[in-house]
């Protein structure tokens, strides 16, 4: 049975993950505080489990702090096999998973998020996912569950409501697809709508 190391015994000069959240805490003074295995946002505490994986089938858990969007807390959490994104907020409770890293649109007003699941239990995302900030927080838009074999991720947004993507379908080479707003929803074309710029 191995035991891993826990985040404070490695030290923040040997793991680039603690480097990136220390300099993140050093420009964002309050926002989070990183204790050994403990990452306090606000009311919200998360906390590492560093027990080996195979021990009892829990898995190991890091959760570390990435980037800052207005109150919240982009925060990646990895684990044995898995892993996902949350944005955390300053209250108990407001922590939204969103599957992956988030591409902010131009205008920073929304953000697509592409996650592939080829295990069931790898993401709550299987496809990509457009959100859009509030003043409640982030609200999910529209999820495109797609019969693609893969969506390679977001390429560029192309406007503020139009996402251009590669994706991996029956056979062959990645293609362009693009998941645009039209007639206030978000669809998924496989032809470039007018409404995509660039």
């Amino acid at each position: 049975m191995a035991i891993m190391s826990a985040p404070a015994a490695i030290g923040a000069e040997t793991d680039p993950t603690l480097v990136t959240e220390a300099r993140l805490a050093a420009r964002h003074p309050g926002r989070f505080v990183r204790s050994g295995t403990t990452l306090r946002i606000g009311g919200n505490t998360l906390t590492d489990n560093v027990i080996a994986c195979a021990k009892d089938d829990t898995p190991c858990v890091n959760y570390r702090a990435e980037q800052v969007f207005g109150r919240y807390v982009g925060v990646l959490v990895e684990s044995f096999e898995a892993g996902s994104y949350l944005l955390v907020g300053p209250d108990l409770g407001d922590n939204t998973e969103i599957g992956n890293r988030p591409m902010a649109s131009p205008n920073g007003k929304r953000f697509v998020v592409v996650a592939f699941n080829e295990m069931a239990d790898w993401t709550p995302l299987d496809g990509a996912a457009v959100w859009e900030w509030r003043a409640n927080g982030p609200v999910r838009l529209r999820v495109v569950d797609y019969h693609l074999q893969l969506i390679e991720g977001p390429v560029a947004w192309r406007g503020n409501s139009c996402v251009e993507m590669l994706a991996w379908q029956q056979a062959g080479a990645p293609t362009p697809v693009w998941l645009a707003e039209q007639d206030g929803d978000w669809r998924l074309f496989r032809k470039r709508p007018a409404i995509c710029k660039g």
